[in-house]
């Protein structure tokens, strides 16, 4: 990505990260599950489940994202960037807007 949109995106992830704070938080629940239900029209049970289903800490499954390059590359896809997860995912700007 390069340091030309750095604050952009480490700006973009704070407000994500807050956002997914304000989610997973007890006291929103009824109105985060109202609200992921109306703009993805899922029924009440549905949203909920959406919504317990999102990551607590706002980190992505890294295990899981390489598990998806694998099966890519074992089914033939082609990898420009190569089958390894760091190529994709730099944690830098993850860490930046956790203060890290």
């Amino acid at each position: 990505m390069g340091q030309k949109n750095r604050e952009t995106l480490v700006a973009y992830l704070r407000g994500w990260l807050k956002g997914m704070s304000w989610v997973k938080d007890l006291v929103n629940r009824d109105a985060a599950i109202k609200m992921v239900g109306d703009e993805l029209k899922l029924n009440p049970k549905q949203a909920a489940e959406s919504v317990d289903e999102l990551s607590t800490t706002g980190t992505l499954n890294l295990p899981g994202l390489q598990v998806v390059l694998d099966l890519r590359n074992q089914f033939g896809f082609k990898l420009n960037k190569g089958d390894k997860l760091p190529v994709y995912y730099d944690a830098a700007y993850f860490n930046a807007a956790k203060g890290k």
